[in-house]
Parts: structure tokens; sequence; C-alpha cells
């Protein structure tokens, strides 16, 4: 019989987490970017430490894609079968367009505040990449919350507070990103209750104990 291991998930998807907020790590390595632009624009390839920051993604990327791939082998065998398929369809989409965003050779400078012009003027290339990562978390966010009415209701508030922040600030960013507006501040919590978004996940995940399912 396997070993449970009853935070496997919420461990795993908080380094991921930390891994995905490197943007502070900008003040220190690119100040003036860090402070005048957004986290995204620390990515730029004419920066000299933007390959810090495409790695960070990347990483996260390969780190969520291969959650998804375990989650993938056991869907057969779990209750809330259709949420959970929902779940890591949308972690694949997040991960999936997270590292291709960052991997791609074609960056234009600033992944939203430059590139997500999708409504004014014409769609970018990036700009796609990080609205399908972005629905891709969304889809993940929702599924966790409709996985949490399952457990007690310390997890269904967590997730349900967490799924409506998450969506009512994405809101207001995609918003102020489509239309050019300062979005400094945002993008910064906006990542960082991605991140947090992520640990409840994986909190929500363990106390399914997944650990002990058996592969299809």
């Amino acid at each position: 019989m396997k070993k449970y291991m009853p935070h496997f998930f919420t461990v795993t998807l908080a380094i991921t987490a930390l891994i995905y907020n490197s943007w502070p790590l900008g003040y220190w390595l690119d100040n003036h970017t860090a402070k005048f632009g957004v986290p995204s624009d620390l990515e730029d390839p004419h920066h000299a430490y933007s390959w810090v920051f495409i790695c960070g993604d990347v990483i996260t990327a390969l780190l969520i894609l291969a959650l998804t791939l375990y989650l993938a082998r056991r869907l057969v065998n779990l209750r809330l079968r259709y949420a959970w398929v929902s779940l890591t369809l949308g972690l694949f989409l997040f991960g999936f367009f997270t590292g291709f965003g960052a991997a791609a050779p074609d960056r234009c400078h600033g992944r939203f505040s430059a590139c997500l012009v999708i409504l004014q003027d014409k769609v970018s290339v990036d700009g796609i990449e990080s609205t399908l990562a972005f629905s891709g978390l969304l889809i993940a966010l929702f599924s966790i919350a409709i996985l949490s009415l399952g457990l007690n209701r310390y997890y269904q508030l967590l997730a349900w507070i967490m799924f409506i922040c998450w969506f009512i600030l994405g809101a207001i960013f995609f918003h102020r990103s489509v239309y050019r507006q300062n979005i400094h501040n945002i993008e910064q919590v906006f990542l960082v209750l991605s991140g947090i978004g992520l640990v409840i996940s994986g909190m929500v995940i363990d106390k399914y104990k997944l650990i002990t399912q058996p592969p299809i």
C-alpha cells in the first residue's frame, strides 16, 4: 500500500506559487523596471536578468503540468468527476500557456500593459497566451470551489472567498489592461492572489487523499 502524503499537493503548489511570484526579485535585479513597469515587463528580453523571470514561469509551467498529468491518471476513480476533469483542464491551460508564453521567442514589451490590446487595436500573440493562461486558472479555481462543497465549511468558505476575490480583481485587471490604464500595483496583487489560489487548491485536493487512489 502506498504511503499517504497528506500535504503533497499543498507543498508542491506552495513552491510553485513562490516561483511564479518571482517578481519581487526585480527590485534587486532590475530596480527601475520593477518600480516603474509591471511585473511582466521583467521578462522583456532586452533586460539583463529577464532569463531569471522567464525561467521562473517555465519552472512553474513544468510543475503545474506534472501535477496535471498526475490528476489525469486518477480521474476515473474520483467522485465529482466533472469537477476533477475541469480542474485538470484548467491547470493544463494555465501551465501550458504560462510556459509557452514565457519561452516563446516572439515577445512584446509587457504582456499586459502593451500586448493585451484585444479590443482596441489588434490581437497580439503574447496577449492571447496570457489570456488563455488566466482563463485556465479561472476554470481551475472555480473547479476547486465546486470540489470544496464535498468538504467541511472551512474549506468551502476558503475556496469560494478565494474564487470570488480572484474573479473580481481579475475582471478589474483585465479591463484596465485592455484600456491601457495603470496596472502596476494591480498586477502585483493579482499575481500574489493567483499564487494563494494555487496553495488553497492544493489544500482542497489534499483533503481528497489522491495519493492513495490507484492510477488507471
